[in-house]
């Protein structure tokens, strides 16, 4: 089966369904092909994905769980405690979206994108200011 095309291959049969009856593969810490800019940790306890986030959609990935953090004024995804900071940055936040994008404008499919824990490492502190909200 191309599990880059599942849901155009299935959508006769899940087109017309509820999208919360849909089952779709999911990515857990996802953006976390890599381990970079650790704090007290490294790749073995936070790198959490073999490949990045366009390799995950073509293995059929759907779903992301995204934990976003600033770093160096840049945002990345992380593997982090949120009340320690501990833990290392992934991929950049381009990176994820480009590939998101690249992704979507091949297959068109449904890409769902969660964001949480979002951590501000260049203030060591959990969740964004209102101006980091809106200008990052």
């Amino acid at each position: 089966m191309d599990y880059s095309n599942w849901m155009h291959n299935t959508l006769a049969l899940i087109g017309p369904q509820p999208l919360r009856t849909v089952s779709m593969p999911a990515s857990h810490d996802a953006g976390m092909s890599s381990s970079n800019d650790c704090n007290m940790a490294n790749q073995c306890n936070t790198k959490t994905q073999t490949t990045a986030i366009l390799g995950q959609l073509q293995a059929g990935v759907r779903y992301f769980d995204i934990r976003p953090t600033i770093y160096k004024n840049t945002l990345y995804t992380a593997h982090l405690d949120d009340t320690t900071g501990f833990g290392c940055n992934g991929e950049s936040m381009q990176n994820v979206l480009s590939d998101v994008v690249t992704f979507i404008g091949r297959s068109g499919d449904l890409v769902i994108l969660k964001f949480s824990h979002y951590y501000d490492r260049d203030n060591n502190k959990s969740g964004f200011s209102q101006s980091q909200r809106c200008s990052s």
